[in-house]
């Protein structure tokens, strides 16, 4: 299944459901759908934003330690601004 007919059937994770350690506690195939959507936000990032943007972002994350604060500080957007901007993207 590709994640665009995963996003289709409303089947994505919410941002702050991928914002844990791991996705151990996930079955099989929920913890695969969270790593594919997890790759693609941060290639995501990437094509629009710059590699430089991300290492940015990783360090303010790593700092602050609050991912709605990271995404503010270095795209100047909110958690809900990015996930709209995503899925716009995938489907």
């Amino acid at each position: 299944m590709t994640l665009s007919r995963v996003a289709q059937q409303g089947g994505l994770f919410p941002l702050q459901t991928l914002n844990v350690q791991s996705f151990a506690g996930m079955d099989g195939s929920s913890a695969g759908i969270a790593y594919l959507q997890s790759y693609a936000l941060i290639d995501h990032l990437v094509r629009n934003f710059g590699e430089r943007k991300l290492q940015n972002f990783y360090a303010e994350l790593i700092r602050s330690r609050n991912l709605d604060r990271a995404l503010e500080r270095v795209y100047r957007m909110d958690s809900a601004e990015f996930e709209r901007q995503f899925l716009a993207g995938v489907i």
